[in-house]
């Protein structure tokens, strides 16, 4: 089952494309002003963090764990990869031999610091 949830994790990250809206973000040299991805791969994620839920409430992300998670990070006003993302993460759900809520969770974060709840 774990493996089944961390394959869809990793295909949404591998989902070619740029967020509509976003284009001003530029690839490159972060320290000059690009963005970059750098790989953390076999490290946690602190269950410290805090993000707002869809009330505007303060929640920290070691609160939704303990079952496995799929993690969506996106921007609430793309109009072009998030939802195709987001549309073929729904799709695929369904056929998993395992029941949302009951043996796993999606965590939906949006990293655009002007989305608000």
């Amino acid at each position: 089952m774990q493996s089944i949830l961390w394959r869809l994790c990793l295909l949404s990250l591998l989902l070619p494309g740029r967020a509509a809206g976003h284009e001003n973000l530029t690839p490159g040299d972060p320290e000059a002003g690009g963005i970059g991805l750098e790989e953390k791969t076999g490290q946690v994620i602190p269950p410290g963090l805090v993000f707002r839920d869809e009330n505007g409430v303060e929640v920290r992300l070691g609160s939704l764990m303990g079952k496995p998670a799929i993690l969506t990070l996106v921007y609430y006003s793309c109009e072009h990869i998030c939802p195709q993302m987001l549309e073929g993460l729904s799709q695929a759900l369904p056929r998993l031999a395992v029941e949302l809520g009951k043996d796993y969770r999606v965590i939906t974060v949006s990293f655009d610091a002007s989305d608000t709840p």
